[in-house]
Formats: structure tokens, sequence, C-alpha cells
């Protein structure tokens, strides 16, 4: 068969599934007003709503192992000179942790142990704002850094994309997320909030089968688990993205220059919409995938990046020093902005800083994702701090899936049982008994559980 013919074929079998993806996502975009939309008994259109999304989710996987890919799809064969090092001293284990600090901390003084005179504008004003860390600037770290892994595994070749690769990546990545996702969701609802069960609640019921098949957007028995329930999305999408846009990523140059003309866009976009709608923050622009492809686009984009520069032998000497430094000065910046607009309601500018943010952060981090990747390696020196500091950073970015998942749990539970008006130096005193629990609860589940899953990964990947 002609070349040409079988590309057509290959373009035409492709555009079924492209639909079906494009519709499941949208539809949790438009969640609230599909489902208002349906009118009548609520219960019903709750269940229309996701019987739809389902059907969508199914069109799609039947139609993607079907199709026959009969275009070459290219792999940027890069030989990277500091793997085992990169795999012994991984920096972007810091930066996952790092991460999740801003969310348990954000949570922790803007949330859940939120001091009455935290706005206080006096004494240990430094001090406050950098411990109000933004938890949604933690997020949009931890959805850039999914856009740089997802997209490298298909990149170089780690998961082929034909059936017996995406399927591979879809059994990982089921394995990965949904034991630990299920078994938390399960023992929250059934110790904390048995309503969850009650159906003959509308909302429950949303809140129940959004929980059950990833819709989230943050009414759930873990309302922080909205933002895995973005990153599933996401995972379902990404050999799919891959596939369309794998021919053009071939050329650095044509990569940038797309990037750049896409990405503001994105930007001026969301920015218009939350500024000219506010109220479309909570409801279409802050949880559906769809509102923060600019965040897994920017890693997805760090990928290529970083795969051209291995290809061609570039490596930087401060890639490291240089990337902490940027996220230690963004930490700052972020942690000011969290603290002058989180506490404001829908004025302009903290209008302009939630459309604005979620992009620059997007930028911010794959820069830094970038440099980490990129950079020269050497053998930590056997100094003390120095070993011990690798120690803690990987210790603590293995653990953050489990950390994310049960620290709103641990926190809203002993909170209960401190006064219900405190200080910021209450909080402050506080802040490391609540960390201990959240660290100690996380390795029990990851130790005796998530770990299990994950072996079961490795050996999948040697297969």
């Amino acid at each position: 068969m002609d070349e040409k013919i079988k590309k057509d074929i290959a373009i035409s079998q492709l555009v079924l599934p492209c639909i079906a993806i494009a519709m499941f996502l949208f539809l949790s975009y438009f969640k609230y007003d599909l489902i208002d939309h349906f009118g009548g008994i609520r219960h019903r259109s709750v269940l229309i709503y996701h019987a739809i999304r389902l059907i969508f989710f199914g069109i799609y996987i039947v139609t993607l192992f079907q199709t026959t890919i009969l275009l070459k799809i290219p792999v940027i064969k890069e030989s990277d000179t500091y793997e085992e090092l990169r795999k012994k001293y991984d920096p972007l284990l810091g930066l996952r942790a790092a991460a999740f600090l801003m969310v348990f901390l954000g949570h922790w003084f803007m949330v859940v142990f939120s001091p009455y005179d935290m706005l206080r504008p006096d004494g240990d004003l430094i001090l406050r704002f950098l411990m109000s860390a933004s938890p949604w600037g933690g997020v949009w770290f931890f959805f850039t850094l999914s856009g740089y892994l997802m997209g490298k595994s298909f990149i170089i070749g780690r998961y082929a994309p034909n059936n017996i690769g995406i399927k591979l990546f879809y059994r990982n990545r089921a394995l990965r997320i949904i034991p630990l996702y299920l078994i938390s969701v399960f023992l929250v609802a059934l110790l904390q909030k048995p309503e969850f069960f009650g159906f003959a609640n509308s909302m429950q019921l949303d809140s129940f089968l959004s929980e059950l098949l990833f819709d989230s957007h943050g009414h759930g028995a873990i309302g922080a688990l909205w933002s895995v329930s973005t990153e599933v999305q996401f995972y379902i999408a990404i050999p799919f993205i891959y596939i369309l846009t794998s021919r053009y990523l071939i050329s650095l140059k044509r990569v940038l220059i797309v990037s750049g003309i896409i990405f503001p866009i994105i930007i001026a976009i969301k920015t218009y919409l939350v500024v000219g709608w506010p109220s479309y923050w909570h409801t279409h622009i802050y949880f559906p995938f769809i509102a923060n492809i600019d965040c897994f686009f920017a890693g997805y984009v760090s990928a290529v990046i970083v795969s051209h520069l291995r290809k061609r032998q570039f490596y930087m000497s401060l890639g490291i020093r240089v990337g902490v430094i940027i996220a230690f000065i963004y930490y700052i910046i972020l942690s000011y902005a969290s603290y002058v607009f989180m506490a404001q309601e829908y004025t302009p500018h903290r209008l302009i800083y939630l459309g604005l943010f979620p992009g620059l952060t997007a930028i911010v981090t794959s820069i830094i994702i970038i440099l980490f990747e990129s950079s020269e390696r050497i053998p930590p020196s056997n100094r003390f701090i120095s070993q011990k500091g690798w120690l803690i950073q990987s210790s603590l970015g293995a653990l953050t899936y489990s950390l994310y998942v049960w620290h709103e749990p641990v926190i809203l539970s002993i909170r209960k049982i401190f006064k219900t008006t405190i200080t910021f130096g209450d909080a402050l005193t506080y802040l490391p008994i609540g960390f201990f629990l959240c660290v100690c609860t996380a390795f029990i589940f990851y130790e005796f559980f998530e770990k299990k899953f994950d072996t079961m990964r490795s050996l999948a990947l040697k297969k």
C-alpha cells in the first residue's frame, strides 16, 4: 500500500477517538451547566450526566485500541550521560516535596488553622507571608511535573504508542493511583463523613459518582483529591495527545515557536474568563483538566526540550543550583501573592492573579525542570549535610502521593482538639504536630500499601 494512502487512513481512523476524548473532557468542564440543563429530577440529571461521560470514555478507549496506527511515530533517541546519578539523586523528588509543602502550609495557615491575626500588618509580617504558601501554586507545580513525566515517558519511547504500550501505560498509572485513592476515600468517608454514602441527596450522589469516576470538583470525601481527578483525565488523554503531536516534535525550533504562540493565548483566555466572569473560577476554571491545560502543556513541552538537549549532549554545569535559586525566589513571590490576594474577595487584583499565575507558575516550573534535568551531575560529597539533604528530599518526594492524599483528613481531625480561635503563634506552635502526624500516616500507607503496587509497576516495565 502506498505510504500516502496509509497515512491518510491512519489520520481518518483518529477522528473518532479525537471527538470522543474532546467530548469526555469538555463534559467535565461544563458539568454543572449540563446537570442544570437536563432539568427535571436532579437525581436523574446527575445519572444522565455521568452516563453520557462514561459512554464517551468507552468510545474513546475502544476506538483508540481498535485503531491500526499506520503513522510512523518518531522517537527522540536521547542518551543521558548522567542517567545513573540522576536515578540515585533525583532533584525532581525535591521539587515534588516542595510542591507538597506549599499545599500543606497553605491549607494549614490559610484554611484549616487560619489565625484571626494572619493579615495583621505589623510584627512578624515576613514570617506570616512565608508561611502562607499558595496551595494553588503547589497544585500547579504538580500538574506541570505530571505533564513533563508523562510526556517524557512517550517521547523517549518508554511506552510505545501502540496497543501494547498504551495498555501498559494505563495499567501502570492505574496501579499507581487507584488503590490508594479508593482505600483512602472509603476510610475517610466511613470514619469522618458517613453522609458521603447518603445517595438520597442528589449532591451526595454526584459527589460519590464524581469521586469514583475521577470527575471531582472538590466536594468529595477528601476535597483535595479533585487534583488527582484532573491528573487522571490527563493520563487518559496523554497517549492520544502524543500520537497527534509526535511528528511535530522532531524540530525543537518548531516546538518553541508553536509553544510561544499557543501559551500566551491560553493564559489570555483564562484571564479573560476569570476577570469577566469571576464565578467561573470554582465551576469552570480551577478544577477541570481543560482549564488547567496550560500547566500540563508547559510540562509536556519541557519534556521535548530536555530530550532534544540530551540528544545534543548539552548539559549545564550549574543547572541544579540555578534551579534551586529560582524555585526559592518564586516561592517567596507566590507566597506573597497568596498572602495578599487569597484573603480578598473577587477584587480586580485577585482576579488578575487567578488568571495569570497558573500559567506563570507553569513556565517557572518548566524552567526549573529543564535546569534540573539538563544539569551536569557529580556524586554528592560525603559531608553529612550533603548526604542527609539528598536523603530528606528523596524520602519526602517518594511520600508525596500518600502525603497529599492524607494531609487534609489528618489536619481536619486534629483541628477539632484545639481551641476555636487561634493566633498565628498558636498555628505555628501546632504545625510540627500536624506535619509529624501527616508524615507518619503517609509512611504507613506508603510502606504497607502503595509500595506493593509500585513493585508491580516496576516488574511490568522490566518485562
